[in-house]
């Protein structure tokens, strides 16, 4: 699918398809569909100050510490929580 949004917008993802759907883990299409798009605003904004590489292992390590800190903000909330 991230192929395919590449493919179809012609944006550079400067890594291989399968290392970022391998680093996003477990998530919708509307999820990777995100993930595309605030990579490719990046590079736009970037006009070429940045290669395509860098900004897209900087997204990844965006995407990461933001899927991390949902993660712990989910398990906070339910700690406590009684399973009867």
């Amino acid at each position: 699918f991230i192929t395919q949004l590449s493919d179809r917008t012609g944006v550079q993802l400067g890594v291989e398809s399968t290392q970022i759907a391998k680093g996003l883990g477990p998530i919708s299409f509307g999820e990777a569909e995100q993930f595309f798009r605030d990579l490719a605003r990046r590079q736009v904004l970037a006009m070429g100050a940045h290669d395509a590489t860098e900004i897209a292992k900087e997204q990844m390590r965006l995407w990461a510490a933001r899927v991390e800190g949902n993660a712990q903000k989910d398990s906070e909330r339910y700690a406590g929580a009684s399973a009867t």
